[in-house]
């Protein structure tokens, strides 16, 4: 074989390895149809949907992104609730974790929402829970708020929910009472961030959810002895 067929053989291998590693790859092979699903708004197809691809495959995160909205979607639409709630965190979560890039040439995901999303479905969760794995839940609840306030800070989703998950978290000290002075502190400093952000709440979606919470806040400070 001459020197430059040689070189011509190599070029022409060299061209096909992307096409090649675009056939094999599970997540660029999956994500037209996934697509189309989510145009046809088919969510029962895209929550069945199996993902078997690695995080360093081009697509998996979107792919994760898609199935974890539809999964929100349906548990919204009362559709078997606690299943696909559970869906919604473990690939809204698993596409964040793998997105690096949230603007790209052919598609804009809203990394807000994403987020948002992301935490109503953690918090609709819990409810289904008791004990040990409410409080787990909890805990994710108030870790991935301070994570997206970190990218998105003063988003007003990102405060309440980590506020709502912080109170949550004193519920069992309210019943015990065992330090209600730090518990006095732990109850002000939530009402001190919703005072601070409620006047940026007047016609958004979270004004009633601000009012809510500050109320129940107020509500059990008011059974702590000497708290003021």
């Amino acid at each position: 074989m001459s020197a430059q067929n040689k070189r011509q053989r190599i070029f022409i291998g060299l061209l096909c390895v992307p096409f090649l590693f675009a056939a094999c790859n599970p997540a660029l092979k999956g994500l037209k149809t996934a697509k189309a699903d989510f145009e046809k708004q088919d969510y029962a197809a895209l929550a069945a949907t199996d993902i078997s691809c690695e995080s360093s495959d081009k697509g998996c995160n979107q792919l994760h992104l898609i199935k974890g909205d539809a999964c929100f979607r349906l548990s919204k639409k009362g559709v078997d609730p606690a299943k696909h709630y559970a869906c919604a965190v473990t690939h809204l979560e698993t596409g964040i974790a793998q997105t690096r890039d949230w603007q790209m040439k052919d598609l804009n995901l809203n990394r807000a929402q994403t987020y948002e999303n992301l935490l109503e479905s953690i918090r609709l969760l819990q409810d289904t829970k008791k004990g040990a794995a409410a409080r787990q839940l909890t805990e994710k609840l108030v870790n991935t708020a301070q994570a997206f306030l970190r990218i998105e800070p003063g988003h007003l989703g990102g405060i309440y929910f980590l506020n709502s998950g912080a109170y949550t978290l004193l519920r069992s000290e309210l019943l015990r009472q065992s330090n209600p002075q730090k518990l006095c502190v732990d109850l002000n400093r939530i009402l001190q961030s919703l005072k601070n952000n409620e006047p940026g709440t007047s016609g958004t979606k979270y004004a009633p959810n601000y009012e809510r919470l500050r109320l129940d806040v107020n509500a059990a400070k008011g059974t702590v002895t000497g708290c003021s």
